[in-house]
């Protein structure tokens, strides 16, 4: 139970299957796309899910957010587009509770030769027409070492980064329960 933040939310379907498989959860998506928050906060209503889910258009660098407020951050593939990804780790860390719980996934950047292979592979498992924004998306990627070098810089404790597939890396720490959680409190 508890509070969560999707950062990079795009139309929130990550955080609305979260809300819907428990109901204990509150959360909030941000996004720094006024169309796809209002997008997401469609799709909120038509899920009756908006008393529990809410979502703003806002700079995940600098976030108008209580410190130490959620119980869970999560973030798909969104680190890589920010031009300073060092300043939203570090919101993250802010945001997030002691003992909270962290899942970030980013694409991971293949070397210089596997590529094209890599863009051709990943991009079959999406569509033709989603192969130019999976290619800029990947040279804009991470590197294991880049990703693990940020992470340790942003100040984030008892994470573990990971590999889970050839296309993506993993942030994670597992969240301890929390009796001073908000959903408690209230």
């Amino acid at each position: 139970a508890g509070m969560i933040l999707d950062v990079g939310t795009r139309v929130g379907l990550i955080l609305l299957k979260l809300l819907w498989q428990n109901e204990k959860y509150y959360a909030i998506g941000m996004d720094h796309s006024g169309a796809m928050i209002e997008r997401a906060r469609e799709t909120a209503q038509a899920w009756e899910l908006g008393e529990r889910a809410f979502f703003q258009v806002g700079d995940a660098r600098k976030m108008r957010l209580k410190t130490a407020y959620f119980d869970i951050v999560i973030s798909d593939s969104t680190l890589h587009v920010f031009d300073d990804p060092l300043s939203v780790l570090r919101e993250i860390n802010r945001v997030l509770k002691p003992k909270g719980g962290l899942l970030l996934r980013d694409l991971r950047r293949p070397s210089r030769f596997q590529m094209e292979k890599k863009i051709d592979q990943y991009s079959a498992l999406y569509g033709g027409a989603m192969k130019p924004h999976i290619a800029t998306s990947m040279r804009a990627a991470f590197t294991r070492e880049e990703f693990e070098s940020l992470v340790t810089a942003s100040g984030l404790e008892r994470v573990r980064v990971s590999e889970p597939d050839e296309y993506h890396l993993l942030v994670e720490r597992t969240g301890e329960s929390d009796p001073n959680s908000w959903i408690k409190a209230r």
